[in-house]
C-alpha cells in the first residue's frame, strides 16, 4: 500500500485537481470552496513529491515543539504579529508524516521524509515572500518524532516549550486533548507511544503521554546545539526577544511587549505572562495521580527546567 490520507488545509490555498494540485492557482472564496468540495483528500505521496522536485527544496526557518497546554499558542501568536513571519501551526499534513502510521506503507521512512520535505517546501515557496520567515509549530505528540526531525534538519533552530506536568495534566483533565481518542486504538497507540496503555484509566494515559513527551526531549538535549528550552513560567517579553534573536529574526521590542501583554494573565508581573496555579492544581488532581506524575514525569521535567531560558 502506498497511499495515506493528507488533508490540505484551506490555509495552504491550493487547488486540488485530477492531476495533482497546482500551488500557483488561487481560487476566489477558497475556504468556502474547500469546505464544500467532496475532493479534499490527497493520497498519493509520490505524486505529491513531484511538486517538491519542480519547486526545489526550501527549509523552514524555525521549529516550535511543545508538551501541550504550555503557552505555545501565545508564542505562536507573538510571531504571527510580526510582519516578517509566517507561522504554520499544527498542520495536519505535517502530523501525518510525523506519525508511525498503523497502516503498512511501503518504504514508510523514505516516504514520510519526502512528504515533510514537500510540505515544508510548499509552505515556504508559496506562503512566504523572500523577506518572510517560515516557522513550523508541531502538534504536541509530534515531539515523539523530534529525534528524526532535528537529525534531518540540523541547521533549523528549534524552540522546545515545556510546563510543569501537574499543570499540563490539570488542563488536559478539564478539556481532553484529541490524542486521548487514540487510546481506543491499541495498534495506533503502540505505534506512536510504544505501548497500548489499554489497561490504564484516561488520566493515567494522560500522565504517560506527558511523560513520553518529556522523555523524547531528554533524549535529544545533548544531540542538537541549535535549540532552546522555554519553561511556561518564563514566557515573557525578554525570553521571546531572546528566542526571536535565536531564530535570526529581526526584533521589535515594542511589538513584542504589546503582543505578549495582550495574552497576559498576570498583568503587572514582567517575569511571566502566567500566574502560578500549581498549588491549587495539586489539591484538585489528588495525591494518587500526583504520585503517578512524580514517577513518570518529574525527574525529566526538573532536569529540563534547569536549562530553560528566562
Amino acid at each position: 500500500m502506498n497511499s495515506i490520507p493528507i488533508f490540505l488545509s484551506p490555509e495552504l490555498n491550493y487547488l486540488r485537481t485530477a492531476n495533482g494540485f497546482s500551488a500557483k492557482d488561487k481560487k476566489p472564496f477558497f475556504n468556502q470552496w474547500f469546505s464544500e468540495s467532496a475532493i479534499n483528500e490527497y493520497k498519493d505521496i509520490d505524486i505529491l513529491s513531484t511538486h517538491y522536485k519542480e519547486i526545489g527544496y526550501s527549509s523552514p526557518n524555525a521549529f516550535i515543539f511543545h508538551t501541550s497546554r504550555c503557552g505555545s499558542s501565545a508564542a505562536v501568536n507573538y510571531f504571527r504579529a510580526l510582519e516578517n513571519c509566517i507561522v504554520v501551526p499544527e498542520a495536519q499534513p505535517i502530523s501525518v508524516f510525523c506519525m508511525k502510521n498503523n497502516i503498512k506503507i511501503d518504504d514508510w521512512e523514505t516516504k514520510s521524509r519526502k512528504g515533510l520535505e514537500t510540505i515544508f517546501s510548499l509552505y515556504k515557496n508559496f506562503f512566504c515572500n523572500q523577506s518572510q520567515n517560515l516557522i513550523i509549530k508541531f502538534t504536541s505528540w509530534n515531539i515523539l518524532d523530534i529525534k528524526r526531525i532535528i537529525t534531518d534538519y540540523p541547521d533549523v533552530p528549534a524552540l522546545l516549550i515545556i510546563r510543569n506536568p501537574i499543570e499540563i495534566l490539570q488542563s488536559c483533565m478539564r478539556r481532553h486533548p484529541g490524542i486521548v481518542n487514540m487510546q481506543t486504538d491499541p495498534i495506533m497507540t503502540t505505534n506512536i507511544f510504544g505501548n497500548s496503555f489499554h489497561d490504564l484509566s484516561t488520566n493515567q494515559f494522560l500522565v504517560r503521554m506527558i511523560g513520553s513527551f518529556f522523555q523524547a526531549i531528554r533524549d535529544i538535549v545533548d544531540k542538537k546545539k541549535k535549540f532552546l528550552i522555554l519553561d511556561h513560567e518564563n514566557l515573557n517579553t525578554d525570553s521571546m526577544v531572546e528566542i526571536q534573536k535565536f531564530f535570526n529574526i529581526s526584533v521589535n521590542d515594542k511589538m513584542a511587549k504589546e503582543s505578549l501583554n495582550f495574552y497576559s494573565k498576570n498583568h503587572g508581573n514582567e517575569n511571566t505572562i502566567y500566574s502560578n496555579s500549581t498549588p491549587f492544581q495539586v489539591e484538585e488532581i489528588g495525591n494518587e495521580l500526583i504520585e503517578y506524575i512524580e514517577g513518570n514525569c518529574m525527574e525529566n521535567y526538573t532536569f529540563l527546567k534547569k536549562q530553560s531560558i528566562h
